[in-house]
């Protein structure tokens, strides 16, 4: 059966750092250092490129490893009881090879360019992810399927939605005071743009996961849980991203914290547009990593 996936509602230009070529190019390298070209490619600094597409070339390179290591993480459900401890510092490795030891050199890397503050934000984030991808893969192996309520709350740290947002403020080098971030409404508005995100790429991997018999994707949660055809849980959650996407855009454009604020927070806002317009646009024309029909487009999806 094909499934055509209804085109997402993004109101925003899609924008491509002019140093994409560059960051492949020197990803690439980086991974022959590491012996890390069994890493699949999928086209990812292109996505890089897209989601920080005002990056200087040295932040723009260290958020390019960060993406490549992400999604091998993701998709390898790499041991990560390493990691954390790399992560928090416990840990200092000593081969020069291996995932562990790239990862040790990114994170090495983001610290000389980070405050305490951000590390210490970044590896709570993380640790949720590492957590929240065991839990996954503990789930896959019991043959133990999520709940819907429970699963939104994991979904966030499943993937890499959180840290690529959350690396934005490092890579676009936003600079707010430490009150401003727990603003509610910039606190709002990075959920919806984390949501949406989680939305879109569940759609966008559906046919990859449902072929990995990962249970755990929006669509499939929705489709079991509310009885749906595939065609009803992609349509909802199609809703889901929209919805939250109107709210990302009404808080952006509409509320008074934004409008009195045109510097760094009015960056921040168009940063997040980046990442969400970044996703859809790298989904749908750059990479071979998603099989689907996408309206306007010539995917395929069979499930």
């Amino acid at each position: 059966m094909k499934i055509t996936i209804p085109e997402l509602y993004c109101p925003f230009p899609g924008v491509m750092n002019p140093l994409a070529e560059v960051a492949a190019y020197e990803t690439l390298k980086w991974r022959r250092r590491f012996r890390l070209l069994h890493m699949p490619n999928h086209q990812l600094s292109m996505l890089t490129a897209r989601c920080y597409p005002t990056a200087t070339k040295e932040r723009l390179l260290l958020a390019d490893k960060f993406m490549h290591l992400l999604f091998a993480i993701h998709d390898e459900v790499t041991a990560t009881d390493e990691l954390s401890a790399i992560l928090h510092n416990r840990l200092v490795i000593r081969e020069n090879t291996g995932i562990n030891a790239a990862f040790s050199d990114a994170w090495e890397q983001l610290q000389a360019v980070s405050s305490r503050s951000w590390q210490q934000e970044f590896q709570l984030g993380m640790q949720k992810m590492f957590d929240t991808a065991q839990w996954a893969s503990q789930n896959k192996t019991l043959g133990r399927m999520p709940g819907i309520a429970y699963f939104y709350q994991k979904r966030p740290y499943l993937g890499i939605a959180h840290p690529v947002i959350q690396l934005i403020s490092v890579i676009e080098n936003i600079e707010l005071p430490a009150a401003t971030w727990r603003e509610p409404a910039l606190e709002d508005l990075t959920t919806f743009a984390r949501n949406a995100l989680c939305c879109a790429s569940d759609l966008f991997s559906l046919c990859r996961e449902v072929e990995e018999e990962n249970a755990h994707n929006i669509v499939q949660v929705i489709r079991r849980d509310d009885h749906l055809s595939v065609e009803g849980a992609v349509n909802q959650t199609t809703q889901l991203h929209n919805n939250d996407m109107n709210h990302f855009v009404r808080i952006s454009q509409n509320h008074p914290l934004f409008a009195q604020h045109e510097g760094s927070l009015k960056q921040y806002a168009v940063s997040l547009a980046a990442v969400l317009r970044g996703h859809i646009d790298w989904s749908t024309g750059d990479t071979e990593r998603y099989r689907f029909t996408y309206a306007g487009n010539f995917k395929v999806l069979e499930l």
